[in-house]
Formats: structure tokens, sequence, C-alpha cells
């Protein structure tokens, strides 16, 4: 699995992390409503294939030698 270097906005994000670990500075929330009635599985199935052909959402993150690097999940979600 290669991985990357993060960009520098991404530097910018994780030295933030560090600085104001314990908090909730970079916790992210949202909700969407449906007006009408969805089938869970087909939704489900729906956002597997979104983040299977979306590289961006499988973007994972560990620290190697006390650096933040990035990977790209080869699981989609």
């Amino acid at each position: 699995m290669e991985k990357f270097d993060l960009t520098p906005a991404q530097r910018n994000i994780d030295d933030m992390q560090h600085f104001y670990s314990g908090t909730a500075i970079s916790v992210l929330c949202g909700a969407v409503i449906f007006e009408e009635k969805l089938e869970p599985k087909l939704l489900f199935r729906a956002t597997r294939l979104v983040i299977r052909r979306q590289e961006a959402l499988r973007l994972r993150f560990c620290v190697e030698n006390g650096k933040t690097v990035q990977y790209v999940s080869s699981e989609g979600g």
C-alpha cells in the first residue's frame, strides 16, 4: 500500500488537531432529511457504491515514525 505525505492544508488541520487534542475542534457532522420513505438496503448499497468510486472518501491516516501520512483504503465502505 502506497503512502503519501499530507498536503499543506491537511498538515494545518493535523497540527490544529494535535494543538487542541481532547476537544471537538475538527468534528464534522450533518444530517439528511428525506421527504419520502426510502428503502434502507438500497440506500446502503448506493452509499457503498459512491464510497467505492470516490478515492477521497476512502482516505485513511496513520502515524509512522511520528509523522502523519495518508493512504487510500481498498475497502469500499
